[in-house]
């Protein structure tokens, strides 16, 4: 699919909202960060103790959250959805847009800077905030109910704005999710010249949708995990632990056994498109490298 390049500058978010009673607020989630913090979920601890992750279990964890695609929580076609199976990650520049207009707007800003710095020393990749006006291939969105009809309509008018808008409308009006994380990759190039050059798993576009007012926990909890997710580990999954990649919500924060995972991810012996299989004969050996003193279990191997 076509990247989506132009800013998602402030401005997009000042006109008319028409029904805006139908999309829901984030201070709805006050509730839910209550009963997890009273169950000792939303952990702040990167490098929990007693939870030993093994060489073996750090491999088979990369293959869960690398290779596998997230249920599609707002129930639309999804074209990644599909096409599990392959290694997905940026080769260009990553440059950040950040969209937040609401009373924790500076909070939000604070949060998105730290996480980025951390995700950039993680994959050795280049990420930053844009500037002025930059264009932006990532764009972090902390949405009020007034503001999602017309970030989905501004959204809707630039190439291949159609199916990322419809995933705006729908997000906004999921109840069942405090965020969400979408990114498009790159088509079989048809022809010569840019376009051939794409791989066709090459990350071009990113979307982290947060609502705006939720409780400061869960906040930073999209954050760290959708902004992680965008860099190509797409998938949850409830034997990946301790990871904010499983829907438990044990962990609030990235962990270091999820910042090895993306060390993975970027490690120069791995390419963008590999199968799994191609993949995962590579990676033991990419582990074997790694610094994984703070949590790898040595007594499990």
């Amino acid at each position: 699919m076509s990247m989506i390049a132009a800013p998602l500058a402030a401005a997009w978010l000042a006109l008319a909202c028409n029904g805006c009673e139908t999309f829901h607020p984030g201070e709805a989630w006050q509730g839910y960060e209550r009963t997890a913090l009273a169950l000792g979920k939303m952990r702040l601890d990167r490098q929990p103790p007693g939870l030993p992750v093994s060489r073996q279990a750090l491999a088979d964890n990369f293959r869960r959250i690398a290779f596998g695609i997230e249920n599609d929580v707002l129930q639309v076609d999804d074209p990644i959805a599909s096409e599990g199976g392959r290694l997905r990650r940026w080769r260009q520049p990553v440059r950040v847009r950040v969209t937040s207009l609401g009373a924790q707007a500076a909070t939000h800003r604070a949060a998105v800077d730290d996480v980025l710095g951390r995700l950039a020393e993680a994959t050795g990749h280049e990420i930053r905030v844009t500037q002025s006006d930059e264009p932006a291939n990532l764009a972090v969105m902390f949405l009020r109910p007034q503001d999602y009809e017309p970030a989905a309509r501004l959204l809707s008018q630039r190439p291949g704005g159609g199916w990322i808008a419809n995933q705006v409308v729908r997000f906004g009006k999921a109840r069942h999710t405090p965020c969400v994380g979408i990114f498009l990759h790159a088509k079989p190039p048809a022809g010569t010249g840019a376009q051939a050059a794409r791989r066709p798993d090459e990350i071009l576009f990113a979307l982290a949708l947060i609502r705006s007012g939720l409780p400061p926990r869960l906040a930073r909890a999209c954050v760290e995990e959708e902004l992680a997710q965008a860099m190509g580990l797409p998938n949850d999954d409830p034997h990946v632990r301790p990871s904010v990649f499983n829907d438990d919500q044990e962990f609030a924060l990235l962990t270091g056994h999820d910042e090895a995972l993306l060390r993975i991810l970027y490690d120069n012996r791995l390419s963008v498109g590999m199968t799994e299989t191609e993949a995962m004969e590579i990676v033991p050996d990419i582990i074997k490298g790694l610094d994984t003193t703070g949590f790898d279990g040595r007594t499990q191997r």
